[in-house]
């Protein structure tokens, strides 16, 4: 678990004129939810910690209102996919051209509160340039609707036992997306940045299949498994992998090293995975392959040192999807020491839990 001041950092948002509200997601555990990129930053437990990663800018309102373009600021974040298309003028040179298109991120997000304070929404419309594809243009509107989640694990029939000095809080996203003009296709695209070291723990059917999307990654952080994948996270080696959608189940989950009190976080993503749909992203050096819906990112450190489990959803718009789509983005955290998240873990992400004794 990562220190995070909630009042520190509502200060920071409310001084930079950043609009944001709190939403109760469990009993003294809450989300701080902003328009600046549309961002999600939590579950925060008693004010004070996290799994989540969140920049220095967050603690000082000069230093964000100075930094008003600048898109990495942590929490979670929706991005509409491929990257390579909207983010990427020149594949052949990926890392020359990279630029995050300031419609997307930052964007201009619009805030409010459910009827029954219960959720909060955010909506924007995304005017983007697509970069090789049959349109030049893609026009999105976005509609999130954010609210608690209960535990899934509440029907246990040994709950008691799997929550014993467990806590737990979790939070559900809507996301509505239309495609208002002919153009290019393209999906959500939900990307948690989350507070290393610690191991990325994807539940698969057989080997998984993977492809390396930048620098390639070896059994030193990837460990494949009949039942599963298991990466380990630091901050301070590149990489990202993309996950093939026959190979996995809709769950991704990373479990923290200890803190220094001896807590630890187990994260877990919950979406609809279907491998009978068009995934859109493609790794830069590999042109047409295609159909990951889940990504894992390790930072090398020059981004502030934070680690990502990424999902896409389904196509929307261009010849491949219709013009609207509604889907559902659960993620769920547990807190404990990480003897008592182990059971937790194993309950909701399957075997490949056994295995954490395994690799490094």
């Amino acid at each position: 678990m990562r220190k995070f001041s909630e009042e520190r950092v509502a200060a920071a948002l409310s001084g930079a004129g950043v609009r944001f509200e709190r939403l109760p997601v469990g009993p003294d555990v809450s989300l701080l939810v902003c328009e600046r990129g549309g961002r999600v930053f939590g579950p925060i437990f008693d004010g004070a910690r996290g799994a989540f990663w969140s920049s220095p800018l967050l603690n000082d309102a000069s230093a964000l209102a100075s930094a008003a373009g600048e898109w990495n600021i942590g929490g979670e974040r929706f991005w509409p996919a491929p990257e390579i298309h909207f983010n990427v003028p020149d594949r052949s040179r990926f890392w020359e051209t990279l630029a995050v298109q300031p419609a997307m991120d930052p964007g201009n997000w619009r805030l409010s509160t459910g009827a029954d304070a219960a959720s909060v929404r955010l909506e924007t419309e995304m005017r983007l340039a697509s970069y090789g594809t049959e349109a030049p243009l893609s026009h999105i509107a976005v509609e999130r609707t954010i609210s608690a989640v209960e535990n899934p694990l509440r029907n246990a029939a040994d709950f008691d036992f799997l929550m014993e000095e467990v806590r737990y809080a979790g939070y559900e996203q809507l996301i509505e997306l239309r495609a208002l003009e002919p153009g290019a296709p393209f999906s959500a695209w939900l990307l948690l940045q989350l507070s290393p070291p610690g191991r990325a723990i994807i539940p698969a059917a057989g080997l998984p299949e993977l492809h390396d999307y930048f620098e390639p990654v070896d059994d030193e952080v990837c460990n494949r498994f009949e039942d599963g994948l298991l990466i380990r996270l630091t901050g301070a080696r590149r990489f990202k992998v993309g996950i093939s959608s026959h190979s996995l189940f809709g769950r991704l989950g990373f479990l923290s090293d200890p803190d220094a009190e001896g807590r630890s976080a187990l994260v877990i993503r919950n979406y609809h995975n279907s491998p009978s749909s068009e995934y859109l992203e493609e790794p830069p050096a590999l042109p047409g392959v295609r159909g990951h819906s889940a990504f894992v990112y390790n930072d090398d450190g020059n981004g502030g040192g934070f680690a990502e489990l990424e999902c896409a959803g389904l196509p929307v718009g261009g010849t491949v999807g219709p013009d609207s789509r509604a889907e559902s983005y659960q993620a769920w955290t547990f807190e404990g020491t990480r003897d008592r998240l182990i059971p937790v873990a194993k309950r909701l992400l399957g075997t490949v839990v056994d295995r954490l004794g395994t690799g490094r």
